[in-house]
């Protein structure tokens, strides 16, 4: 009888930040365990980002673009782990799935799979610029100021209060 080799590759996947802000950097790591008993071979991780956020860089041989890193092998007991680091581009859910499998026969599937979620709270930018008609003016001559608020996003802004004090020597009219 031919015992063809074996191994239980486990993966697990955390994050620097549950609830990161918009435009924040985090990082995604994932761990690879062989729990054995043999080597694993032609380990291939899985781990294509959500569209939420933007690839910055990793610690290891990833491709961005294809969501692959490839291990050579993995002795029982061994691990490896990445590091992969974005910005978020995105407000809510966001979640990040990953997977991995080897040459080896893998007796456990339960733990080839995980994901991480993450939530971004609502963003909004305000800019606000304000305006004069005139910018020298006679005793009681009228002026008029302009305040214009740009919401640049992502996400709608509400309850947005603007206080605008006279400068001394105006009064409202």
């Amino acid at each position: 009888i031919s015992i063809k080799p074996a191994s239980d590759l486990a993966v697990v996947k955390s994050v620097s930040n549950s609830k990161p802000n918009y435009k924040d950097t985090i990082t995604w790591t994932i761990e690879i365990t062989n729990k054995g008993p043999d080597t694993a071979h032609n380990i291939v991780m899985n781990d294509i980002l959500p569209k939420s956020v933007i690839y910055i860089d990793s610690d290891g041989d990833y491709d961005e673009k294809t969501g692959i890193w490839n291990i050579e092998s993995l002795n029982s007991g061994g691990k490896a782990k990445l590091n992969i680091r974005c910005r978020i581009n995105s407000t809510g859910l966001i979640e990040n799935t990953v997977s991995v499998n080897a040459t080896e026969f893998d007796y456990d599937m339960t733990n080839n799979n995980d994901s991480e979620v993450i939530y971004v709270n609502p963003s909004s930018d305000l800019s606000i610029e304000k305006t004069v008609n005139a910018s020298s003016v006679n005793f009681n001559d009228l002026v008029k100021w302009a305040l214009v608020i740009t919401n640049n996003g992502p996400d709608d802004a509400s309850d947005v209060k603007v206080i605008d004090f006279l400068p001394d020597g105006f009064a409202y009219v």
